[in-house]
């Protein structure tokens, strides 16, 4: 089932070759206050990770940029802060 820990636990050792030391991206989203569970996961094996949300932020504030012009950096900064002021 999408989005359980038993499919995170086995999509990590079973896919992911920590000898590498990947980055593991989670379309999936966590909740307003913890991670998906691939994502949660994957930072306790000690992997950087990020789940659906972060991905949402960076591509509404890639496109809010362009759309108005504004500074990427302030408009992603506001929209983090409207994200961790939900939780």
């Amino acid at each position: 089932l999408p989005g359980t820990a038993e499919l995170a636990e086995s999509a990590l050792f079973d896919w992911v070759d920590h000898a590498s030391s990947p980055f593991v991206c989670d379309l999936a989203y966590g909740g307003i206050d913890h991670l998906s569970p691939l994502a949660a996961r994957a930072e306790a094996a000690g992997l950087a990770a990020i789940d659906g949300r972060a991905m949402l932020v960076e591509q509404a504030a890639l496109s809010f940029a362009r759309w108005t012009g504004g500074e990427l950096s302030a408009i992603r900064a506001a929209m983090n802060a409207a994200l961790n002021d939900a939780a």
